[in-house]
């Protein structure tokens, strides 16, 4: 798991580099955000691009995320490049209401012709 944070925009991203996100995971991400709770965060991007499973856990963690660091009227937290299995969860339990879920396509480097 990475985290980085941008104090010129206030903007964190996470990147979840696991393709199980469990209980353990969960925790640990709590753990390494705590820092940034005094921090001016604007906006969150998680990027799930990794993440094959996910268990219930993981997801309160994220919805637990979303209250403490979105803003009314900022779409602060964006769950970004969730693969289908994962998306599929996310709809059904009505996540995709609460969260700003995006793809952002992958850019493939340019060869010379």
């Amino acid at each position: 798991m990475s985290i980085q944070f941008h104090p010129g925009s206030h903007h964190l991203t996470i990147t979840i580099d696991t393709s199980v996100f469990e209980a353990a995971d969960a925790a640990q991400l709590e753990s390494d955000l705590a820092p940034f709770s005094n921090e001016a965060v604007e906006s969150v991007e998680l990027d799930l691009a990794q993440v094959e499973q996910i268990d219930s856990e993981a997801i309160c963690t994220l919805v637990s995320l979303h209250h403490r660091f979105a803003h009314p009227f900022i779409p602060a937290f964006a769950l970004r490049n969730p693969r289908p299995e994962v998306r599929r969860v996310f709809d059904l339990l009505g996540i995709d209401r609460i969260f700003a879920i995006e793809n952002t396509p992958v850019l493939k480097s340019l060869a010379p012709c």
